[in-house]
């Protein structure tokens, strides 16, 4: 997905709850005993939201166009700057996937957006049963989370 759609998803974006946020930190590091270091995906997703350096960067893009502080990849391991990050690429998520169903996401659509990005998510029809096998004990775990 391009900056430009991205940064239209985030306009009027709701505000993402900090227990959506803690919920997707946690089943991004699956209990790590240190997820704010945490290291995944073969060593391309670091830190306790596990952010790749190409959604970093676009995640900046859509900050900067919003005049929030922006930071470099190396801070993807800072608790609170990773935090914030993750709240507007969630933010984010929850936009893109509300425009796409006509109607406000779940934290588990959410987090699958956030998973398998937006186009991803819509290759599976938006079908929280078509993700990976794999992924549907965090779906489980997030569809209790309000």
């Amino acid at each position: 997905m391009n900056s430009l759609l991205m940064i239209a998803l985030l306009q009027g974006a709701p505000t993402v709850p900090d227990t959506w946020v803690d919920a997707i930190g946690h089943v991004e590091t699956g209990g790590e005993k240190d997820p704010d270091n945490a290291v995944g995906d073969a060593g391309r997703a670091k830190g306790r939201y596990q952010f790749w350096e190409v959604a970093w960067i676009e995640c900046s893009k859509i900050r900067a166009k919003h005049g929030q502080d922006v930071h470099p990849y190396s801070k993807a391991t800072d608790p609170v700057i990773s935090k914030e990050y993750a709240r507007t690429w969630i933010a984010m998520c929850q936009r893109g996937v509300s425009l796409e169903l006509g109607r406000p996401a779940t934290l588990a659509e959410t987090w699958a957006c956030y998973n398998r990005g937006l186009t991803g998510f819509r290759r599976l029809g938006f079908k929280l049963y078509r993700m990976p096998k794999h992924t549907q004990k965090n779906i489980a775990y997030l569809s209790k989370i309000k």
